[in-house]
């Protein structure tokens, strides 16, 4: 049974990590007399909330020695810490450290290869988790996308959008067509930019602004203007108008 102390503790803990107050957090649980993997792991969430990695991985650390376990929740907070202060290598090895790590996990790590420019190292951490049978949601999906426009592989995030995420029966949202049609404005690929819009209107999606952006800078690049003028002077029911200009 938990000590009714512990409890208290831990959810100030909680309390004070959801606040941005990692300090008093720390406070909180120095004062502990004995501590559990519960208290720890609201420990870590609350640091990595904040973007200490260094703390998070060492209280990680810190639980091994005492022979207590980290949560999936814990490593992955402390993951995405890491991945935060591009530490991509600490972030795959926190991940990789799991017998089997969830979605989020996976997208944490992920989104940390993209944030430091490891691109390659994200497509094979999603391609080992199919292997697996781990179940990803749209968000890993996106993340591994934004990850290859990062990187500046235009080709891999049209592969996603168009290929991947249908596969799995999941349906691509703004942020999909937003991080294909960055990638199109990278690769100066402003026809594949426009065709991702006209998708986006026939399937009711909202374009956002940097997704209009990318699209006019793509086409400023290879100077279509005239697509480009239309499509922002006549607006998003002129989509497929503005695609058929460019072509």
């Amino acid at each position: 049974m938990v000590r009714p102390d512990l409890l208290r503790a831990t959810k100030a803990i909680a309390t004070h990590g959801r606040k941005q107050k990692w300090q008093a957090a720390i406070s909180v649980f120095s004062k502990l007399h004995g501590t559990d993997d519960v208290s720890y792991g609201a420990l870590i969430s609350a640091i990595a909330k904040a973007s200490k990695w260094n703390l998070a991985v060492n209280l990680l650390s810190e639980m091994r020695q005492h022979s207590l376990r980290a949560s999936m929740s814990a490593i992955t907070a402390a993951t995405s810490a890491c991945g935060r202060n591009l530490q991509w290598q600490l972030a795959l090895s926190l991940v990789g450290s799991l017998p089997r790590p969830d979605a989020v996990a996976v997208c944490a790590a992920v989104d940390a290869c993209g944030r430091g420019s490891a691109w390659e190292k994200g497509l094979a951490l999603i391609a080992q988790a199919h292997r697996t049978k781990v179940r990803l949601d749209l968000s890993a999906w996106n993340a591994a996308a934004t990850a290859c426009v990062r990187g500046g592989s235009w080709s891999h995030a049209l592969h996603i959008l168009l290929r991947a995420i249908p596969s799995q029966k999941l349906i691509p949202d703004v942020f999909s067509f937003g991080a294909a049609i960055h990638a199109c404005d990278k690769g100066s690929r402003w026809l594949l930019a426009l065709d991702c819009l006209v998708i986006m209107h026939s399937r009711s999606l909202n374009p956002n602004s940097p997704c209009i952006g990318a699209v006019v800078s793509s086409c400023e690049k290879a100077s279509q203007w005239e697509a480009a003028l239309f499509m922002l002077s006549m607006g998003p029911k002129s989509i497929t108008s503005a695609a058929t200009v460019g072509a």
